[in-house]
């Protein structure tokens, strides 16, 4: 996972752009960013998103490496499952229902909790 920052006032700038950008399955936001679409629940400001192009993301968001205090993290999927059925909502792709779940559990900044909330309200066990 590579930290980056992000020069767009707020996070929803960095989503209308990524709407407007982005119609190919180049990346799935996953964690804080993909909850915060699919079932909101704990306030995140970071921007996790698993990517299958570095150097097209980078470029299009404008994103600047940074050793500590990045908005944005990308991630390279270790293999093609984390990207497996790969949802689409509000013109965001995001990764699916289970691998967000999957991805919050251990997250350690309250990412067990989204992740219940997640699976009670959209998982439903």
């Amino acid at each position: 996972m590579k930290g980056y920052y992000c020069p767009f006032e707020d996070r929803n700038e960095l989503f209308n752009e990524l709407r407007n950008i982005f119609n190919e399955d180049w990346y799935a936001m996953t964690l804080g960013a993909g909850a915060s679409v699919i079932a909101p629940y704990v306030k995140s400001t970071d921007t996790h998103m698993y990517i299958l192009d570095e150097k097209i993301v980078i470029s299009v968001l404008k994103l600047t490496p940074v050793e500590f205090g990045g908005n944005v993290y990308l991630i390279e999927p270790p293999d093609e499952g984390y990207l497996m059925n790969m949802q689409s909502k509000d013109g965001l792709k995001i990764v699916s229902n289970i691998q967000l779940y999957l991805d919050l559990y251990n997250y350690p900044k309250r990412g067990h909790e989204q992740a219940n909330h997640l699976r009670e309200k959209v998982l439903r066990i």
